[in-house]
């Protein structure tokens, strides 16, 4: 696996500070490391919160414990469990006509992480030291699963190519699958290119990208639906995006921002429009696929050779590398390097137990459950929670959702135009006892976009998980059934309070007719499990880099750097992504006046 680059302690320090250190000149290299030790022995004595006890909070609480080992670390959770939107579920169900059962483990939540998202490595980390190596389970990039994945088009399933080049995975979110064509593989692919409606349009709406397309001049930022139809045309946007979008993000295709979830390719359209403008219409005429394909060429070209270790790739400007060998068994690795996706033994939620039972054992840490945090005092110096008086603390990290923690803050109305949206959904879980039901269409499940007819898909499902093919090796019985999960929601229910929402029984209903009609399962599940969770999925609509720049500043001007923050509200919504921003906070607790904020900042000053 990639290995990290150690960071220093002093890396990030306050730039007119560094500039005066260069000025004199009796100070030595050793004399800067003496002083990056005193911020690291000082930032080591302080009294930290961490406010929320999802996987970011967890993951926030573990590195500064072990960064600053003499620090008192406090943290906070409103409600009685751990692991915010990670929730796995082991339910024994009885077979029809058998005298056995199959235990089900049924995710709530999150239910794979991807191998080869540019910050998993910093998951890996964590899974090695929590010892965590042993419980995991991989699907290899070859396997059936990573290749089936489809989209339901106009009427029926239709499967997608299984070609996933570096190129493409280096730019675009990864459908993880085989880097090469065999023969075979290509005249199938083309037939399916030639006949299905779903690709009608993908030669016309190539040509549109190489020869028409334009960025207006200005555009700062850009919905992904208007980005996409001004490259490759409406019917791309409709049919084949807008269910990336659904599977990704549960979100609006014409809402949220491209700059924001997709940066490498918003770089790529400038770096066209650049090269368009140098060297005319006619030589520099390729669009947005001429650049990803020159920059695969040039990534290439630098490639170590095979077997060489080599840095973690950076997804956008706020990725920085860390630290840490690995130290992951060989054979993990392999399969890891080898894998599309992988979890664990007992569910995701393996991660954030592990988690809370190593913080359970340091002497420097507090974990308080069912004590909200009602206030926090400007300047930060101070949080009131429900229980208690006021608290002094020396830093605060909040990992909560961005509208929960502007209900905390003083002032109130200066964060009143800085909002990250989020979208509520359900999950439906259900389990039949005959095994592989979901026959012919087996793989990792099926995406429907927003132009499928309403009769066809009139409770509004985003998408379907095969998830026994998804992720094998995780349900325990002699006999095998068949888990299948349909996911409700996303765009489609804002604007509705809760009381227009399904309940759980509904729901369940819903998710029988869905596979009734795609794929004619009329069987009734020996188990069913659903879940309603309110605003768990943050929607980056466009203009978010914009609306975090705005919230760093006023963050510093508020609480000077002593309020930081974490999450999925603001620089990536999956697991990897909560993580990685967790480790790098920490990493930069040992400097002042930071907020977690500083990439955002940076590029808007540019």
């Amino acid at each position: 696996m990639t290995a990290f680059i150690v960071q220093s302690c002093c890396r990030n320090t306050h730039p007119l500070r560094a500039e005066t250190f260069m000025r004199l000149p009796d100070l030595s290299h050793w004399s800067v490391r003496l002083l990056c030790l005193a911020t690291r022995r000082h930032a080591s004595s302080r009294n930290i919160a961490v406010i929320g006890g999802g996987i970011t909070g967890l993951a926030t609480t573990y590195f500064a414990a072990q960064r600053f080992p003499s620090a008192s670390i406090t943290l906070f959770e409103a409600s009685s469990r751990l692991g915010g939107a990670i929730e796995s579920t082991r339910v024994t169900a009885r077979m029809p006509n058998a005298d056995h059962g199959i235990q089900f483990l049924c995710e709530r939540g999150p239910r794979t992480l991807r191998a080869n998202a540019d910050r998993a490595s910093v998951t890996y980390e964590i899974i090695n030291s929590l010892g965590l190596a042993s419980e995991v389970l991989t699907v290899p990039s070859s396997s059936r699963v990573a290749e089936n994945r489809y989209i339901m088009y106009p009427r029926h399933l239709v499967g997608l190519p299984a070609f996933n080049s570096s190129v493409i995975r280096r730019n675009m979110a990864s459908v993880p699958a085989p880097s090469t064509l065999g023969l075979r593989r290509l005249v199938r692919y083309a037939w399916l290119i030639a006949t299905e409606p779903l690709f009608s349009h993908l030669v016309s709406g190539v040509f549109r990208d190489m020869m028409t397309a334009r960025r207006p001049q200005g555009l700062d930022d850009d919905s992904i639906g208007q980005f996409v139809t001004r490259r490759w045309g409406h019917h791309f946007t409709n049919n084949f995006m807008s269910a990336i979008i659904h599977g990704l993000y549960a979100g609006d295709i014409d809402n949220l921002s491209m700059k924001a979830l997709m940066p490498r390719m918003w770089r790529l359209e400038e770096q066209a429009e650049q090269r368009r403008k140098d060297l005319g219409p006619l030589l520099g005429f390729g669009g947005v696929l001429r650049a990803m394909l020159a920059k695969g060429k040039t990534q290439k070209a630098r490639c170590q050779p095979r077997g060489v270790e080599r840095q973690s790739p950076v997804i956008d400007d706020c990725s920085t590398p860390f630290g840490a060998p690995f130290g992951l068994n060989v054979d993990l690795q392999k399969s890891l390097c080898d894998a599309s996706v992988f979890s664990f033994r007992n569910g995701i939620q393996s991660l954030t137990l592990a988690l809370y039972k190593s913080l359970q054992q340091l002497p420097n840490v507090r974990i308080r459950t069912n004590e909200r945090v009602v206030h926090i005092e400007s300047g930060a110096h101070k949080i009131r929670t429900e229980s208690e008086k006021s608290t002094h603390y020396d830093c605060v990290v909040a990992t909560i959702a961005l509208k929960q923690l502007i209900k905390l803050l003083p002032d109130q109305q200066d964060f009143s135009n800085i909002e990250t949206p989020a979208a509520t959904v359900m999950v439906v879980t259900l389990c039949y006892g005959k095994s592989q039901i979901n026959s012919p269409y087996r793989g990792f499940g099926y995406l429907v976009p927003r132009s499928v007819p309403l009769h066809w898909n009139p409770e509004k499902a985003l998408g379907i998980i095969f998830d026994s093919d998804a992720m094998p090796g995780q349900d325990i019985g002699p006999s095998t059934g068949t888990k299948i999960t349909v996911i409700f929601g996303g765009h489609w229910w804002v604007g509705k309070s809760e009381s227009q929402l399904p309940s759980e029984r509904q729901g369940i209903s819903m998710a029988q007719s869905v596979l009734q009609r795609h794929l004619h399962i009329t069987e009734d599940p020996v188990l069913a499990l659903a879940k309603l969770s309110i605003d768990v999925i943050p929607q980056y609509t466009v203009g978010h880099c914009e609306r975090m720049s705005d919230l760093h500043s006023c963050l510093l001007d508020h609480f000077h750097g002593r309020l930081r923050v974490a999450g999925n509200s603001y620089r990536g919504i999956g697991v990897h992504d909560c993580i990685f921003s967790a480790k790098e906070l920490v990493e930069n607790l040992g400097t002042q006046h930071l907020t977690g904020l500083e990439c955002f900042h940076a590029r808007s000053t540019k």
